[in-house]
């Protein structure tokens, strides 16, 4: 409608999807992937991922630390992002 005022809106109610830590990592010449945490986010709302008892293999190089949300290319917001040895 020309001259006129458009209004679109959008809403989106997405579902709950999972999403998870997974750290790449090098270990003798092989790629490996190890899962560390997994939950289900719901839209519009923060989740926490950890895990206290994951440890990182002897020998392991070139780590690479992914949040990821299988199969969907659903926005991923990350904050407060953290590792380190237990009790620090």
């Amino acid at each position: 409608m020309p001259g006129g005022v458009h209004r679109r809106e959008r809403r989106f109610t997405g579902e709950a999807l999972d999403i998870k830590l997974t750290l790449q990592y090098n270990l003798n010449g092989n790629a490996k992937y190890d899962e560390i945490s997994r939950a289900k986010a719901e839209s519009g709302r923060w989740v926490t991922l950890s895990n206290t008892a994951f440890t990182v293999p002897e020998g392991a190089a070139d780590l690479m630390l992914y949040a990821e949300i299988p199969g969907s290319l659903a926005d991923l917001y990350l904050d407060a992002v953290a590792a380190g040895k237990a009790g620090t």
